[in-house]
């Protein structure tokens, strides 16, 4: 007798034209995940835009453009009536519904959710609306979960204290990055002439408050009071809102001809600034799991970075730790780069060995045993 095929609907209601961190991870694992499983699994794939998925398009149910963070101010709150009211409507009709997001639907008990991060809940200050949303509705979606995964351990303690979750129902899946385009560069001429650069520092994703960018700063401007030659630091990507504070710090501190914001960039280019830079300096008060760190470390840049949270699980012993909410300590590690020769190679080393523990490959693999693991003949 024919094994019945599973039936699974992926909700990619996040999903972006300009995908930051949430984005490439959506991205990512459905492109792994439906490629390598799809003669295994019928797969349909809820997305406000095609752009980027690398899928059959007959696999993709176009839902709405004004979902995507990007184009709409309200689209946190269509995504919520989308997800609590159009999203069951479709789910109940397959054997799984996989949340690739914490975004599903109460009315849904067929459902695997996959959840991030708790920051919000610690930093209610960067969206009242999505502290409300953690608050109230995210525990009762959980709670009607089959399964919960989460991308690290760090992340899985928070849920189990906040919520009271059974930790059993809570598996660790680590992210993974793009092995095509994230490895060491060795030609970067072009690339350097292209933004006009020499040796510089690196930092990334200075999008809301918990990004700490305000001590990096601050930190920077101590390294270049004590050094007569001293590279620039180069901001890439974040939002418009908190940018233009970090600019008046930048203003006030008279450091305008030494760091540059170069804005959102696509992945090819962000590939070629970790490959071209000195070092990245990731300040991040808190974590999900810091896929600036893993995308840095592949592609051969040594990584300065906070001691917090889920950091520790991506950078393992090949990261230069400080405490992030102490200037002085991020100084000195910035520091620690020019005045060690040999810290840099060392760094490099011991990169190629901690980048080998991720691939999307295996945490679409992961995701996979835990969907046929949950295989169920009901939906309700």
């Amino acid at each position: 007798m024919e094994k019945k095929r599973l039936k699974v609907c992926i909700n990619a209601s996040v999903l972006d034209e300009k995908p930051t961190g949430l984005g490439q991870f959506i991205l990512n694992v459905t492109n792994y995940l439906v490629n390598r499983y799809k003669h295994e699994i019928d797969f349909t794939v809820y997305s406000p835009t095609k752009s980027q998925l690398q899928i059959p398009e007959t696999l993709i149910r176009k839902i709405s453009p004004l979902l995507q963070p990007s184009r709409f101010k309200l689209a946190s709150f269509i995504r919520l009536y989308w997800n609590l009211f159009v999203y069951p409507i479709h789910g109940f009709k397959f054997d799984f519904a996989l949340n690739l997001t914490p975004h599903g639907s109460i009315f849904l008990s067929n459902q695997l959710t996959i959840v991030h991060d708790l920051i919000t809940l610690h930093y209610p200050e960067i969206s009242k609306f999505q502290n409300y949303y953690y608050r109230i509705l995210l525990g009762k979606l959980l709670r009607r979960s089959k399964c919960i995964i989460t991308i690290s351990h760090y992340t899985k303690n928070e849920m189990v204290n906040f919520y009271k979750i059974d930790p059993n129902n809570i598996k660790v899946i680590h992210n993974g990055y793009d092995e095509t385009l994230f490895y060491p560069r060795m030609e970067q001429s072009a690339f350097l002439k292209k933004y006009e650069l020499g040796t510089f520092l690196l930092a990334v994703g200075p999008t809301l408050a918990h990004k700490n960018f305000e001590r990096l700063i601050m930190a920077y401007s101590e390294v270049r009071k004590n050094r007569i030659s001293m590279d620039p630091l180069v901001i890439v990507g974040g939002f418009p809102d908190y940018l233009n504070k970090l600019k008046l710090i930048v203003k006030t501190l008279n450091l305008e001809n030494d760091i540059r914001f170069i804005g959102y960039v696509d992945n090819q280019d962000l590939a070629n600034f970790y490959s071209s830079a000195k070092a990245l300096i990731y300040p991040s008060l808190m974590e999900g799991f810091g896929l600036p760190v893993l995308e840095a470390m592949a592609s051969g840049c040594p990584v300065i970075c906070s001691n917090t949270s889920s950091l520790p699980e991506v950078g393992g012993d090949a990261v230069l730790y400080f405490d992030p909410t102490d200037v002085h300590d991020i100084q000195l590690k910035i520091e620690q780069i020019y005045l060690d020769a040999s810290l840099i190679d060392a760094m490099k080393a011991k990169n190629i060995k901690q980048v080998l523990k991720f691939s999307w490959q295996a945490t679409a693999d992961n995701i996979y045993k835990v969907v046929c693991a949950n295989q169920t003949e009901s939906n309700y």
